[in-house]
Formats: C-alpha cells, sequence, structure tokens
C-alpha cells in the first residue's frame, strides 16, 4: 500500500487544542453524546443525542432547549431506538429532520411535529435478518426524496418518494451491521454501503456498491487487508475518488474501489469511524474512537486522481513556501509564523529519490535525497538551506533561507527525472 510521507505543515494542523472551547449545551439533560448538528443555514440552532434516540433542539440565540424525540401514536409499540440513533437535517431543505428508530419519522418544522412515513422496518423477507431497529439512514444529496436505510442485521430499503413506498434491497448484503449508507454525489442511482461484523467476531471487510438504487450489489473490496471498515464517503468533486475510514487507517481508491491504497502512515492506530471533507474539498477530516480528530491536505491526492495517469511516474505537485518572520534581533526566526513547501508525487516501487532545488540561474541551492515508497509521496520542507546551532547561553541558531522568488525542483530516480516550479513567499 502506499503511504504519504513527512511530516504535515504547522498550518494545516494544530498542534494542541488551545483552539477548543467549551460548549454547554444543555446542562438539564444529556447522556452518552452521539451526533451533533448545527442549522447549515441557522447557526442559532443546534440539534444533538445522547443514548437510545433522546434527540434535543437549542437555539442559541434564546437559550431554549427542547426534547424533539417522536413518540408512536397512541395505538403503536414502544419505538425501539438504536443505541447510536441516526438522524439528519435534509440537504434540500434546512428545515426538514428525518429520524429512525424501528420506523422513520420526517419534521418539516425542525422537529415540533413529526410524521411516520415507513411502517416498521426491521423485519425481512429473510428470517435470519429479524432487527430490532435501524442504525444508519441517509439521503441522496441529487434526488430529493431518494431515501436510503439499514439494520443491525443486513435489511436494507430504499424508498424513491420521500417515504410514501418503501423496497427492501437486502439480496447480497449479508447479516451484518450496516454501518454507512452514502448515496452517489454524482449519479442518483449509485449508493455505496459499509457493514461491518465485529459483533460476530468477524473482521472481514464489507463494503458494496450498487448502481441501481440497490437491485444488485457488488463487492469492492479488492486488495482491502482483513480489517472492519466502518464509514465511506465519495468525493463530491471527482466521481471516481473515495475514501474508506477503517479501524486501521484510512484508504482511498481513485477507480471506485477496483483499487485502495492505504494514507495512513502518521495516523495513531486508532480506529476511524467518521471522515467529512471540508467545503473548499481541501482537507479530510476524521473523527477517531478514543484518539480525537484529525485532518490532512487531501489536495494533491485529489489532483492525482484527475491526472488520468495512475501508473505512470509523471507526477510531482509543489504547494508553495512562506518565510517566517523575524522576532526582536536579526535572524533571530519566529519559525511558527512560516509556511513549509509540500511535495507530492507518485513512485511506482519503492527506490532512493533526489530532490534538487535550483535558482532562475540553474544554481543549485538546495539538495537532499529521501527513501520514496511505491505510490504517493510527500516530502515537506522547512525551507532551510542550512541550520547552525548556537550553544551559547542564549542561542540563536544560524538558519539560512531562499530569498523570495520562483525556483526550479528536480526530482531524479532510477526510472525518470521531472521537474516542477517552486514557489517561496515572503513573510
Amino acid at each position: 500500500n502506499s503511504s504519504i510521507s513527512g511530516e504535515i505543515p504547522q498550518n494545516h494542523v494544530s498542534s494542541n487544542g488551545n483552539n477548543w472551547s467549551y460548549v454547554w449545551l444543555d446542562p438539564w439533560s444529556g447522556g452518552d453524546g452521539f451526533v451533533t448538528i448545527e442549522d447549515p443555514t441557522d447557526p442559532a440552532f443546534v440539534y444533538w443525542e445522547s443514548q437510545n434516540g433522546m434527540i434535543n433542539r437549542k437555539d442559541i440565540n434564546t437559550g431554549e432547549s427542547k426534547v424533539i424525540k417522536p413518540v408512536p401514536d397512541a395505538d403503536e409499540n414502544p419505538l425501539r431506538n438504536s443505541w447510536k440513533t441516526p438522524f439528519f437535517i435534509s440537504k434540500h431543505d434546512h428545515r426538514t429532520v428525518y429520524y429512525a428508530a424501528n420506523k422513520i419519522y420526517k419534521s418539516i418544522n425542525r422537529g415540533e411535529h413529526w410524521y411516520r412515513i415507513s411502517h416498521d422496518l426491521t423485519y425481512s423477507k429473510s428470517k435470519f435478518k429479524k432487527s430490532r431497529s435501524l442504525t444508519v439512514l441517509a439521503e441522496s444529496p441529487i434526488s430529493r426524496g431518494y431515501l436510503f436505510a439499514g439494520t443491525e442485521k443486513g435489511i436494507v430499503w430504499v424508498s424513491r418518494n420521500d417515504g410514501t413506498q418503501w423496497f427492501e434491497i437486502s439480496d447480497g448484503i449479508p447479516e451484518k451491521k450496516v454501518v454507512s449508507i452514502y448515496p452517489s454525489n454524482h449519479n442518483s442511482s449509485r449508493v455505496y454501503l459499509v457493514a461491518r461484523g465485529m459483533d460476530d467476531d468477524d473482521s472481514n471487510p464489507y463494503v458494496f456498491v450498487s448502481d441501481n438504487l440497490g437491485q444488485k450489489w457488488i463487492p469492492i473490496i479488492s486488495n482491502l487487508p482483513p480489517v472492519p471498515i466502518n464509514s465511506i464517503i465519495e468525493d463530491p468533486g471527482i466521481e471516481n475518488l473515495l475514501y474508506l475510514g477503517s479501524d486501521y487507517g484510512v484508504f482511498v481508491s481513485m477507480d471506485r474501489g477496483k483499487v485502495w491504497k492505504a494514507i495512513s502512515s502518521q495516523l495513531p492506530a486508532a480506529s476511524v469511524q467518521d471522515m467529512h471533507l471540508d467545503e473548499n474539498l481541501q482537507f479530510l477530516m476524521i473523527a477517531t474512537h478514543g484518539m480525537g480528530l484529525f485532518r490532512t491536505f487531501i489536495e494533491p491526492i485529489r489532483q492525482f486522481a484527475q491526472s488520468g495517469h495512475p501508473d505512470e511516474f509523471n507526477y510531482l505537485e509543489s504547494i508553495p513556501g512562506k518565510l517566517p518572520k523575524e522576532k526582536d534581533y536579526n535572524n533571530d526566526w519566529d519559525l511558527t509564523s512560516g509556511q513549509p513547501a509540500v511535495w507530492t508525487w507518485y513512485n511506482p516501487k519503492s527506490s532512493s529519490t533526489s530532490l534538487l532545488l535550483r535558482d532562475e540561474n540553474e544554481i543549485k541551492i538546495w539538495e537532499t535525497t529521501v527513501e520514496s515508497t511505491a505510490g504517493l509521496n510527500q516530502f515537506i520542507w522547512d525551507l532551510q538551506i542550512s541550520h547552525k546551532p548556537d550553544n551559547s547561553i542564549y542561542p540563536i541558531p544560524e538558519i539560512k533561507f531562499p530569498k523570495p522568488g520562483k525556483y526550479i525542483l528536480q526530482l531524479i530516480s532510477d526510472s525518470t527525472q521531472i521537474s516542477v516550479q517552486v514557489q517561496i513567499l515572503s513573510k
């Protein structure tokens, strides 16, 4: 598997937790916390839930909090909730909220009133898949009214008319817990699904895609190792680019699941539970179980995925570096104020690789040699041409930086030579 090597740039990831502030949504309720969602168009409204589907809504402006959990009709049995009950704000209407217990509910006024839009979806045509509750609920981002639901025993449903009718689409899905359903951003008939078998001591990956709304499911596990998968997302801008969150890090595929590559060499050994791309599609953010939140600069992978040459050693990309500022004395640098240059390239096999930086007069100003792994590689240069330590009482090391301007980076290995322009910005 390929990897991204090198440290993450300081400006890309906060090095500590000082940017966090504590938000006490409601001191009078709560429990084991799960999903928290801010209204995307009106951040005054925040939804959050605790165990067994206890969903709440708060108006930040007024301070009013309200329990908005749906309740069954008088002649119905009590609802059966998953420990982590799925709910979401519709992408098509920010006032609409969907909620799934063993039945699915919809509100068009932020949870003030609920309408049941399904029968009990925990019964299947397969007696072995009888379930207790729904574990996943999702909607298509491009076709309003396309809804998908899954249970802890592999029952899967689809509705094409916002819950008026539901059709079981479980054929081909094993009797495992459905943990992630991701309707495509590019094709309204395509949907991805992840199931997990750890409740049965089964650590195999279960990842599927359907191009006909679940009538036929195709496994897309190809070269994945025997590792439980927890989540899948599709790149909103690149149809063939997928990301998987597993118990052993993150995998990407640039061909819709035919081949997977690991991008987790800098991650701790923690289970990746959830993933999200920021609105500018520059960062991949992940939530782990027990090790906190991480993000990585994903743009080089996205650009490589669009290059059209996944098997050729002809990809080299450079992100500009920025020189640091000086402190009170000359040459006393505030190294936290700068930005390293980031270079990403593709290697068909492991090899020794030389990196040479030349100025506009083709004079070499810096070089190094690294060991490239097979696949995507990344080197992060701190812009230091030389570094001489100072052992005095008040040490100020002697650091030499290049002048601002444009340079040429030359990458040389056994098989090829590639060049790219490098830009160094002024402090």
